[in-house]
């Protein structure tokens, strides 16, 4: 078997979900501006593939735009890229 068509990929990804209407995008405290409901990552990752399908496997960090998280969390998938 030959895996051929490695490539790689940067990310940012944000989105949100809400019921109500309580949702607060976004709040500046002390000057420092971050995200509250709207949630946050980026990354980046390999893509290899396999022909039917893309192997993935991606590295990402959570942020609010202030502060990142110390620790990436690991993504491993099979499917399609759009």
């Amino acid at each position: 078997m030959t895996i051929g068509y490695v490539t790689g990929a940067i990310f940012l990804d944000f989105g949100a979900a809400w019921e109500g209407d309580n949702f607060k995008g976004a709040t500046s405290k002390d000057g420092d501006p971050r995200l509250e409901d709207i949630k946050s990552s980026f990354g980046f990752g390999i893509r290899a593939n396999l022909g039917i399908f893309v192997l993935r496997y991606d590295l990402a960090w959570k942020t609010d735009y202030n502060t990142v998280a110390h620790h990436p969390e690991y993504y491993f998938s099979l499917g399609t890229d759009f």
